[in-house]
């Protein structure tokens, strides 16, 4: 007679094994890690040259409404990064080529492109190992299921630049701080693991420190808000086409009245702000929103010329 347990040692032996298969899966992470790190190598070699409109919309409730649209050209060859922008329209007016010069202040303070590349200073493999990474949800962007993931920087880390916003200086990278610093939250599509967008934390963006210091010493508190959003998706590389900072303002003390001169640090908006600021007799918040979206997008090969800006080549 045959032992009755041997049967089920036998099942028990076969179900064990694709037990094991399972477990020598990657974690999650690695796998959505790996993916991205594959994309955001075809983005730092990808070369590309192309011309779109540039709509930037800035509201408050304390000065007004402002619309600026821009002929705007990107030129990437390998590390290098060309931009320039013609201003077309200013609050609806239309603006002649003879008054670009009187603007190319204000042009060269808009934001930079160099947004769109953040991915590889954050999945890149090169730069990868200075943050800790945890995915935190699934969201639906752009119709497109995707993992969102949550940057830390690791403490003592070195600091990746260029990335996210400019400084005041032309530097860029991430802000400094003291143990592990939750910087960004990127939604990874789940297919082909590209970066649809991602919002900057306060700690991930550049200048926050110094925005914090100006508004404290201006009697006021400061907010971040900052989304990327990369619409467009043409030869296996996504483009920009929408980006959203706004920055609140609130008193330290309810009920006093804050000094002049906030700087807001964003591009165009601050003289206009600190003007705001003098002006508010009251303790209600200041909230300033600058919208960026892209469109009209005309692609060109690495070696044609747009006829709108021939000094480029």
């Amino acid at each position: 007679m045959k032992p009755q347990f041997a049967m089920p040692i036998t099942l028990l032996i076969l179900l064990a094994l694709p037990l094991r298969s399972r477990a020598a899966d990657p974690p999650l992470i690695q796998t959505i890690l790996d993916g991205t790190a594959a994309y955001c190598d075809r983005l730092e070699h990808a070369a590309f040259r192309f011309t779109c409109l540039e709509r930037v919309k800035q509201r408050s409730r304390r000065w007004g409404r402002h619309d600026f649209v821009y002929d705007y050209q990107v030129i990437k060859e390998g590390e290098q990064i060309r931009e320039r922008r013609i201003l077309k329209q200013k609050d609806g007016e239309s603006i002649s080529l003879s008054d670009v010069e009187s603007n190319r202040r204000f042009s060269a303070e808009l934001f930079s492109f160099r947004a769109a590349l953040a991915p590889i200073y954050l999945f890149g493999a090169d730069f990868s190992h200075r943050f800790r990474f945890a995915v935190t949800g699934k969201r639906n962007i752009l119709g497109r299921p995707a993992w969102e993931v949550t940057v830390f920087r690791r403490p003592d880390s070195p600091l990746p630049a260029p990335l996210l916003i400019r400084k005041q200086n032309n530097q860029a990278g991430l802000a400094p701080a003291e143990g592990e610093t939750r910087v960004v939250a990127a939604w990874i599509d789940r297919e082909d693991f590209s970066v649809l967008g991602f919002q900057v934390y306060p700690a991930g963006i550049a200048s926050y420190n110094g925005m914090v210091e100006a508004a404290f010493r201006q009697g006021l508190k400061v907010k971040a808000r900052d989304i990327h959003i990369f619409g467009l998706l043409r030869e296996g590389i996504r483009y920009p086409t929408r980006t959203e900072i706004t920055l609140t303002y609130s008193p330290l003390n309810p009920g006093t009245s804050p000094a002049t001169g906030v700087n807001s640090h964003v591009p165009g908006v601050s003289s206009t702000l600190g003007a705001v600021a003098g002006r508010r007799t009251s303790a209600s918040e200041i909230r300033v929103s600058t919208e960026f979206t892209y469109t009209n997008h005309r692609f060109f090969t690495a070696r044609s010329a747009d006829p709108l800006y021939p000094d480029l080549e």
